[in-house]
């Protein structure tokens, strides 16, 4: 058990490493092309390692922490493990949505599937069971359960409006596939800034500073998003349609930042 747990964690550590560098090469490259592409599939592949060992971690570390019992201290830990696994299944829902709209650019109802309607529904669902369980069980972590518990809503609600047509535009797919993308990014880097970062440069808070590392990458990404979407729709001259997932981020801002 001990040694699938340290496979699980280096290959979640190295892969997710792998792909938080590989984000920066679609993100900068010319849309479309070769390097854009092939960048992309090699942060998506990282995306859905990542968001497996992820889950198989938070699985045999949930195990471990219920055999030793839910003392206080179990049930903050506890508490981590749970919203980690929130994440990680919200971050592997984005992963496939980003891919799925690019196969059905033309028509976004091709993409109302049972499969991808559970995604979306999950996602949301998961939002509410975070909160429940915030809710039921607090600890020191529960300002943070609550504070991005609205991530899995304002993924999958978009989703849900993408894929029955309520979100129209010529180019809206491409708005879609880079939200999308954008957010697992935003995924990356938190996980980089909470567990990397922080060991790399000795950092450490206390208080409500504990709590900026998880925060940070969403209050940067998410006004980074819309000024980058404001930059192509400019230049395609777009603006006049908008999408549910640029409106989505702005509330995933106020609400994660509140």
């Amino acid at each position: 058990m001990e040694l699938l747990r340290e496979i699980s964690r280096w290959t979640h550590v190295l892969v997710g490493f792998t792909g938080l560098v590989a984000f920066w090469f679609p993100v900068l490259a010319r849309k479309g092309g070769r390097l854009h592409r092939v960048t992309g599939k090699v942060f998506v592949i990282c995306g859905y390692l990542v968001t497996g060992s992820a889950a198989l971690s938070c699985t045999l570390i949930g195990h471990s922490i219920f055999s030793r019992g839910l003392a206080a201290q179990n049930q903050n830990n506890l508490s981590l493990i749970v919203f980690l696994a929130y994440l990680a299944w919200v971050t592997f829902v984005t992963l496939r949505y980003s891919t799925g709209v690019l196969g059905t650019k033309k028509n976004p109802r091709l993409l109302k599937t049972p499969g991808f309607q559970f995604l979306a529904v999950s996602a949301m669902v998961a939002s509410s069971l975070l909160i429940a369980y915030a809710t039921l069980i607090p600890t020191s972590f529960s300002p943070l359960l609550y504070g991005l518990s609205p991530i899995g809503i304002l993924t999958g609600l978009p989703m849900l409006r993408y894929m029955n047509g309520k979100i129209e535009g010529k180019r809206a797919w491409f708005y879609e596939h880079m939200s999308a993308t954008v957010g697992a990014g935003i995924a990356f880097h938190t996980a980089f800034a909470v567990f990397g970062a922080q060991r790399i440069f000795n950092l450490s808070g206390a208080g409500p500073m504990a709590f900026l590392p998880w925060l940070l990458p969403t209050v940067i990404g998410v006004p980074g998003l819309m000024l980058w979407q404001r930059y192509y729709r400019r230049k395609f001259g777009d603006t006049g349609t908008s999408t549910g997932t640029q409106q989505a981020s702005a509330t995933v801002l106020s609400g994660g930042a509140g």
